[in-house]
């Protein structure tokens, strides 16, 4: 098994011996805390281990064919799939876990479907659990390197409901609006797909333009994540709103807004209709592209359920 890196050079020495947890930090990858394999790792490959919500068990390795013993490791550290690093070949050089896993350079890592392992929840614990690891001013704590493109996430559990919102060019105007402004919020659905229409208006009362959020239920379910909404029909529950500067990965804005019922319970009908249909792709692709197609007006004329929110909670 460790005998694939024959007649390499030595590694540079001031990157031999790392500390796993500083250079996974330095990585973008942090973990969520107290979190352990569910078997017992090898000795040499544990350090490197850490819980992602959006990647699951998995380990920081340098990818063998991307490995140079003279460039510095910290530039090719990425997250895989513990089962997938296990089942193949790998070789701990310097400290650094060197694997030989198949590798895309558009697709990036190549793993089968039972090699993702994932708890439940998109995060762990409560949504005052979750409002604490997305700290404010601290990097996004999550498996994803920055910069990325301008983006908006849509999560749906029993557990939690989140938007993330991923911005690049940040003004202070822009992070007092998510923090502080007037939101409005709009649902349009199908059988196969919704669209969360938002918007947070400036606080000296100036409208936002309307941003939306994608979301099907069959991409959540195959990640690992468990489909549905808090609470019981004819009830509220909180949507957490995470602002994330989409250039440096810093978290500038938590906020947690109450849904109220009727808007609630029309999201709830959304999810179940989804479920019941069954993963559709085509028919969940058609019908967002006709979605996007439409002016924000009448997209908005379409919409089964609107409310507004003045301030968190």
């Amino acid at each position: 098994m460790n005998d694939f890196l024959t007649e390499r050079a030595a590694m540079r020495s001031e990157y031999v011996n790392p500390d796993t947890k500083a250079a996974m930090t330095r990585a973008g990858y942090h973990g969520v805390p107290g979190r352990s394999y569910h078997s017992p790792l090898p000795d040499e490959v544990a350090p490197w281990y850490l819980y992602e919500p959006s990647s699951g068990h998995s380990l920081a390795v340098v990818i063998k064919s991307l490995w140079e013993p003279d460039a510095d490791p910290n530039q090719e550290l990425t997250l895989a799939p513990v089962k997938l690093v296990l089942r193949r070949p790998w070789q701990i050089e310097g400290g650094w876990i060197v694997a030989d896993i198949p590798y895309d350079e558009v697709l990036g890592i190549i793993s089968e479907d039972d090699d993702d392992e994932y708890s439940n929840g998109i995060t762990e614990g409560s949504s005052e659990q979750a409002m604490a690891a997305m700290e404010v001013g601290e990097p996004y704590p999550g498996a994803l390197k920055f910069p990325v493109p301008d983006a908006s996430q849509l999560f749906l559990t029993p557990d939690e409901c989140t938007l993330l919102v991923f911005l690049r060019g940040l003004k202070k105007s822009e992070i007092d609006a998510y923090r502080d402004g007037k939101a409005h919020f709009a649902l349009v659905y199908s059988d196969h797909a919704l669209l969360l229409l938002f918007r947070f208006d400036n606080t000296d009362g100036r409208p936002a333009a309307w941003s939306d959020a994608q979301w099907e239920a069959d991409p959540q379910e195959r990640a690992g994540y468990p489909v549905g909404l808090p609470g019981a029909p004819g009830g509220t529950f909180t949507l957490a709103v995470h602002l994330i500067d989409a250039q440096s990965g810093i978290v500038t804005v938590n906020r947690l807004i109450t849904v109220p019922t009727r808007f609630a319970d029309k999201l709830r009908g959304a999810v179940a209709a989804q479920l019941k249909a069954g993963s559709n792709p085509a028919a969940s692709s058609y019908d967002v592209a006709g979605w996007y197609r439409l002016t924000p007006r009448e997209l908005l004329r379409r919409a089964v359920a609107d409310f507004r929110s003045t301030k968190s909670g």
